[in-house]
């Protein structure tokens, strides 16, 4: 973890070098969000540049994020390496400031808590997130032990068709993991981007930098982002990136905020196959607004740049399936995207019965205010907690009908575009509502009095806290506290949460599995993560077509040197057919199959 924590900090101050030379003359905060725009770029550059030519793997690809670092450092120049000092020293004024004012440093305390403890679920808990084990970590961790970009074999209906910009910088972080147990923390750098992109956008609302510094950290306490935190979803990340977007596409125009606005707008793009209507309203307002400082054939360039950095996923599978976003059938408006399996079955997944008859509206409106949910990694009804239901709901309302603090809220009309998404009432899918939603009204509170601005900001903390400490048995699943697992054995930690009941069971197979050896699955398996070993050292297969008789079965698992094998029907039953070769251990909860192992 020192060692991922270490090419961090390299990363950010490389990062901060380019933007003090992009940005020379702008504020602070508006340097700290073009450092956050292009950390991920300085990340995810060498992991394509080496997937492109098949030469993905830990030591080169360690090397050519130095390399970059160290190049980008030395070109700045001495100006913006002086201006990044200048930058440290008003942080650390600001730091001082918050040590010394109450409310500034318990609502830092509050969003420190928040990633504190997602760095102790991250270490004490196995990888247990459905979509993480699903595809997201398969996305990752394949393309690094193949060493290129290449897809593979579609096992489930997005694995191998889904945007992979977040999911690839999982696989940056990996590589500098020396314990893979810290994989879970791979969302943390970019809930610090969430972090700087609401302080910089609540300066623009007029905050105080102290105000917008320390208040943008109960982001960071919803419990939507908070229980993400620890899980390699990519929500987290895809806030992230909607805000800095926002960043960049409201900022005052120049060449250096459209090179910002591309790759913050194609990371976005090229992170989740829900961005696409967003990142299209995004550009129009960049268009529109370029158009009015005459700088619209540069707008045009950069987002070029911005389709060229995320379309490859959505042109392939156009190309594949003969439909941009999923493989599943989809309906929008007169258009109608073909699929084998019909995109109503995914919004519909994991809801209760009472809660998918009810209308989108309503739909939106109880899962927003929702506070006596089961909380948990994938908030699927509420996860905004108490800030947003009980302070920042109501005051943006009370805000609006202000006339002096109505251009503050106003600032947050890109909520209102992430909230016309379909699948809106999902919090985890809008994330970016609450928080810009947060930068606003920290913004409006500075009309305020003092005395009234100090009430507000008490109010967002201790709501805050509440929703962090209500939606912290989420964790693990209301299962055992993460304090209690601190002093618990591995295998009480290993039980104390699962994604299909089975933690020990899975632990005992993936035991007989060792360097050069293989794991396999067919089409009935959902959760091709599980059969990950943690060091990399064995492949995992898809179970071929021309697999068809027992025989062959046999002949192929032994010739792949498959050790642990998860089937569902005939392949199921062949594989029952020669217990022999095939000893059945376990049957997936989860999915129609089981899980074989085939001895050395």
């Amino acid at each position: 973890m020192a060692l991922a924590l270490a090419a961090l900090a390299l990363t950010l101050v490389a990062s901060a070098c380019l933007s003090a030379r992009l940005l020379p003359d702008r504020s602070h905060s508006e340097r700290l969000a073009a450092t956050a725009t292009l950390a991920p770029a300085l990340t995810l550059l060498p992991v394509y540049a080496l997937g492109l030519v098949g030469a993905l793997s830990p030591w080169p690809l360690r090397l050519f994020t130095l390399a970059l670092c160290a190049l980008s450092i030395a070109l700045s120049g001495r100006a913006a390496r002086a201006r990044v000092l200048d930058d440290l020293r008003a942080a650390r004024t600001l730091s001082r400031d918050a040590l010394r004012d109450p409310l500034a440093l318990a609502a830092v305390g509050v969003g420190l808590a928040s990633i504190a403890l997602g760095l102790l679920a991250a270490y004490l808990l196995p990888t247990w997130s459905w979509d993480a084990l699903g595809y997201h970590l398969p996305i990752a961790l394949e393309a690094l032990q193949r060493g290129d970009l290449r897809a593979g074999p579609v096992e489930v209906p997005y694995l191998h068709t889904y945007p992979r910009a977040v999911d690839f910088s999982f696989l940056a972080w990996r590589v500098w993991l020396t314990d893979p147990r810290w994989i879970d923390a791979a969302q943390l750098p970019w809930g610090l981007a969430l972090w700087a992109a609401l302080a910089t956008l609540s300066r623009r609302a007029s905050a105080s930098p102290l105000r917008a510094a320390s208040l943008s950290s109960l982001s960071l306490a919803l419990p939507v982002v908070a229980l993400q935190l620890p899980s390699d979803y990519i929500d987290v990340a895809v806030a992230a990136l909607t805000l800095l977007s926002v960043c960049a596409v409201t900022a005052p125009l120049s060449r250096a905020t459209l090179v910002l606005a591309a790759l913050s707008l194609g990371l976005l793009l090229g992170a989740k196959p829900s961005t696409p209507p967003l990142v299209a309203a995004l550009s129009l307002a960049l268009l529109l607004r370029a158009r009015r400082a005459s700088l619209t054939a540069p707008a045009l360039l950069a987002l070029a740049l911005a389709f060229a950095i995320g379309c490859e996923r959505y042109l392939s599978t156009a190309l594949a399936h003969g439909n941009p976003l999923w493989p599943v059938r989809m309906r929008l408006g007169p258009i109608v995207l073909p699929g084998q399996t019909d995109a109503r079955y995914f919004f519909n997944l994991g809801f209760p019965q009472w809660f998918r008859e009810l209308s989108w509206p309503v739909k939106v409106a109880v899962s927003w205010f929702s506070l006596r949910v089961r909380f948990v990694y994938d908030m699927r009804v509420g996860g905004f907690g108490p800030l947003f239901s009980l302070v920042l709901a109501p005051l943006t309302v009370v805000f609006l009908a202000r006339r002096d603090t109505r251009a503050a809220i106003a600032r947050a009309w890109p909520a209102f575009a992430v909230a016309a998404a379909p699948a809106a009432f999902w919090t985890r899918y809008v994330i970016a509502v609450p928080c810009l939603l947060l930068a606003s009204v920290v913004g409006a509170g500075e009309r305020l009095a003092p005395r009234w601005r100090r009430a507000l900001d008490l109010a967002m903390v201790l709501a805050a806290a509440v929703g962090l400490w209500h939606a912290s048995p989420g964790y693990t699943d209301a299962g055992p506290s993460l304090s209690s697992l601190v002093r618990a054995s591995e295998d009480a930690r290993l039980r104390a949460v699962s994604v299909d009941g089975h933690p020990r069971d899975w632990a005992r197979v993936m035991a007989v599995v060792g360097e050069g050896d293989a794991t396999a699955h067919d089409l009935s398996f959902g959760l091709p993560g599980l059969l990950r070993d943690d060091r990399l050292g064995a492949r995992v297969l898809r179970v071929p077509e021309t697999v068809r008789t027992p025989n062959d079965l046999v002949a192929w698992s032994r010739r792949e040197r498959v050790r642990v094998i998860a089937l569902g029907g005939e392949n199921r039953a062949m594989a029952r057919a020669r217990p022999d070769v095939f000893t059945e251990r376990f049957a997936c909860p989860v999915d129609d199959c089981a899980v074989f192992t085939r001895p050395r």
